[in-house]
C-alpha cells in the first residue's frame, strides 16, 4: 500500500501544501498549512489510505 506524502515547505514567504508534485494549497501561516494537511490526511483514512505529512526543514528566504 502506498502511504500519501502531505509535505509543508515555505516558498517565497508564504506556506505550501503539496501532494508529491502537485501544489495543493499556500498558505500565509505555517499553522493555517498544517491545518489543511490534517483535514486533507483525515479524509485519506476515512477512504482506507495512509498518509503522513511531513514539515520541510528549510524556514529561510528562497535563495538565501
Amino acid at each position: 500500500m502506498t502511504i500519501q506524502e502531505y509535505v509543508i515547505r515555505f516558498q517565497d514567504g508564504l506556506w505550501e501544501v503539496r501532494l508529491g508534485n502537485e501544489l495543493l494549497c499556500i498558505q500565509p501561516t505555517q499553522i493555517d498549512a498544517l491545518r489543511i494537511s490534517q483535514a486533507l490526511a483525515q479524509t485519506a483514512a476515512r477512504c482506507g489510505e495512509q498518509s503522513k505529512i511531513v514539515v520541510s526543514g528549510h524556514y529561510g528566504r528562497s535563495g538565501h
